[in-house]
């Protein structure tokens, strides 16, 4: 997720959807869609603090890049120095 943009990627709602799965198969109950909204809550609100996978996608992949700023300048300005 942190190395490539997949925001769209329908294998994030297959994964949320087995994450969902053993959420209720852990707790021995389905959760209905509203508690399933819920589950990203912190515990002390009355959440899981369990994060969906398709809601970390993009803020994943923003923050990786946004991480190795100085390392893409340095590669780019290294590639470019060497076609003068």
């Amino acid at each position: 997720m942190r190395c490539s943009l997949s925001v769209d990627n329908p294998a994030l709602a297959h994964f949320d959807m087995l994450l969902r799965s053993a959420i209720s198969h852990l707790i021995n109950c389905d959760l209905t869609d509203e508690q399933w909204l819920q589950a990203p809550l912190p515990i002390k609100i009355g959440g899981l603090g369990m994060r969906q996978v398709s809601s970390l996608a993009l803020p994943a992949c923003l923050a990786s890049a946004a991480s190795t700023v100085s390392l893409q300048n340095t590669s780019l300005e290294a590639a470019t120095s060497g076609h003068r």
